[in-house]
């Protein structure tokens, strides 16, 4: 009964660390996937200042947070008017 016991607790040990280290790789590589497709690469399309905007940003036609801010910042003034 106490050779079944340590070899449980050592098996059990064993699939922990196992699954300890996969996960850590997965948690990796996911962020490596992740700073990847979240790169500012792309200028912005209004006012060209390199390395604004994502390429997901770049094809659905975004601005960059300044120029968002400004187009904003005009479009309460013109409300208030």
């Amino acid at each position: 009964m106490f050779f079944f016991t340590l070899s449980f607790w050592f098996w059990t040990a064993v699939i922990l660390v196992v699954l300890w280290f996969g996960v850590r790789v997965l948690v990796v590589a996911l962020d490596a996937a992740t700073r990847e497709s979240t790169a500012f690469t792309k200028p912005c399309l209004t006012c060209n200042q390199p390395n604004r905007l994502t390429a997901a940003d770049s094809a659905r036609g975004r601005q960059c947070e300044q120029c968002n801010r400004i187009g904003d910042a005009l479009d309460m003034k013109r409300g208030s008017d």
